[in-house]
């Protein structure tokens, strides 16, 4: 068993649901985890272990969750926001409605658990992605990631087929880190 444990660090997550974008994602999505990791290689050159480690998360099976309820932070505010250069004129920009709902976890850590382990090959690959993460969702979630071989029991569980009453989940497709819905209770 190995888990991908994150502490919430300013006590909110601030992550946009995927098809409601004024409410609060959360727990938050396997799939932004795997992300949230993708990024981290990214910015630390793409070493090929790393990515050999990222290749190998991405053949298992969606992990369970163990999350806390929570509450909502504040009541979702919008903010209007400069969208980017047209043609490389700033005089052009309009201002886009934008969201940036967050919540209150009632326990500051979230753990993404395997019921395997982690390959000798692939171990402090991956623990140095975790240690590089340095958000999750929106960039003002400071985050803190490490790899686990120990974690409380999951509060969601994969399920293959699922009444609509189940939430459902973001996870990379093997090959692709493009996300696809899995379901958990």
């Amino acid at each position: 068993m190995f888990a991908l444990a994150v502490r919430y660090l300013t006590g909110r997550a601030v992550a946009t649901h995927v098809t409601k974008r004024e409410a609060a994602e959360w727990p938050p999505h396997p799939g932004r985890m795997f992300m949230a990791l993708v990024a981290a290689w990214g910015t630390r050159g793409r070493d090929k272990r790393e990515k050999d480690a990222l290749a190998w998360l991405e053949t298992l099976p969606p992990p369970s969750l163990r999350a806390s309820g929570c509450g909502r932070a504040e009541k979702t505010v919008s903010f209007f926001v400069p969208v980017n250069d047209k043609d490389g004129n700033p005089d052009a920009r309009h201002k886009a409605e934008r969201h940036f709902p967050s919540v209150v976890p009632d326990e500051d850590t979230v753990y993404f658990i395997w019921y395997t382990d982690v390959p000798s090959e692939h171990r402090a690959a991956l623990a140095e992605l975790c240690h590089n993460v340095t958000y999750l969702g929106h960039s003002s979630t400071l985050v803190q990631a490490w790899l686990s071989d120990e974690a409380p029991p999951p509060t969601l569980v994969p399920i293959q087929h699922a009444a609509r009453t189940s939430p459902m989940f973001r996870w990379p497709m093997l090959g692709t880190s493009t996300p696809t819905g899995i379901f958990w209770e």
